[in-house]
């Protein structure tokens, strides 16, 4: 099982019941505040559903906040996603009782992600993978222009579900799945995900499954990423917490090496994470940080605060 009340740090706890309470209001605010600005009626929230735990539970949120009638998941299983995944996402629409007019289902293949590179010859399986994402972006974003021409009085915007662990990470596609226009788990990190998923009764499935993007050959994001996250997940906390979140990619990334931050955070982690794993995670992080172009994030101001 990739995580557990066992493997989790005291830093990395928190009250899911006040969190889940917050993140609700806080998308309520956001669509209230839309409606006036744009002069709107009706909010609806898109999302990509994938039959995975960010996407289950933004849309679990979306639909505690707005309810079932405003929320229009789309289900865009790929080459790589397991039918699992696709049974996941469907049964989960009908548990929250969102429509079924309201879901969009549309398969990816090999020919539609090949027809988006100039280059055909060879693709690895990065290549494909970011595609593939950058293709589902696409049909989300035509979905809202066609959701928007049915309903003159409706404003549709397009939820993301990327966290924290993710965002700081740089473990996301540019223009694609970074692309949204709100975030609302951006201020939670995966392990943070996965106490809030627990508490608004996610089925177990979803929850207790590895994680993985189902893109090219990335079997699972701890494959990819540079350390589990019950240890990742304590780096990040330390290094944004010690270096200041208001200024975080500046200070990292203008850092001339890692020794300073290993030193830096390692005294403050327990004995799990080694200083190998620290470093890491450290150069991992500063050869991303600069990358990283932020959207809207719903939790970012109240959850990184100096």
């Amino acid at each position: 099982m990739w995580m557990s009340d066992e493997k989790l740090a005291d830093c990395l706890r928190i009250d899911p019941a006040i969190e889940t309470e917050d993140i609700i209001g806080r998308i309520q605010e956001f669509s209230d505040r839309q409606l006036r600005d744009c002069r709107k009626e009706m909010f609806g929230a898109v999302l990509g559903l994938s039959g995975g735990l960010d996407s289950a539970l933004v849309c679990t949120l979306l639909v505690k906040a707005l309810g079932p009638e405003n929320v229009f998941p789309c289900l865009m299983p790929g080459p790589s996603s397991k039918t699992v995944s696709f049974e996941y996402a469907l049964e989960l629409t009908d548990k929250l009782g969102i429509p079924r007019n309201n879901r969009y289902l549309s398969g990816i293949d090999d020919k539609a992600i090949k027809s988006t590179i100039f280059s055909r010859e060879y693709l690895t399986e990065l290549q494909k993978g970011n595609a593939m994402a950058r293709i589902r972006m696409i049909r989300l974003r035509h979905h809202i222009s066609f959701l928007e021409s049915c309903d003159r009085n409706g404003l549709y915007r397009l939820a993301g579900t990327e966290n924290a662990s993710e965002h700081w990470t740089g473990f996301f596609t540019v223009s694609g799945d970074q692309s949204s226009d709100f975030e609302i788990l951006s201020g939670y990190f995966k392990t943070q995900v996965w106490q809030i998923a627990k508490f608004m009764g996610i089925d177990s499935r979803i929850i207790d499954r590895d994680p993985s993007p189902e893109l090219g050959d990335c079997a699972t994001d701890e494959q990819a990423l540079p350390a589990p996250y019950f240890q990742l997940d304590q780096v990040l906390f330390y290094l944004l917490e010690l270096c200041g979140s208001a200024q975080v990619t500046k200070k990292i990334v203008n850092m001339s090496g890692t020794e300073d931050l290993v030193d830096l955070v390692r005294p403050h982690l327990r004995g799990s994470v080694d200083e190998e794993i620290v470093e890491k995670v450290i150069v991992w992080v500063k050869s991303r940080l600069g990358k990283i172009e932020i959207p809207y994030h719903l939790g970012e101001a109240r959850l990184f605060q100096d």
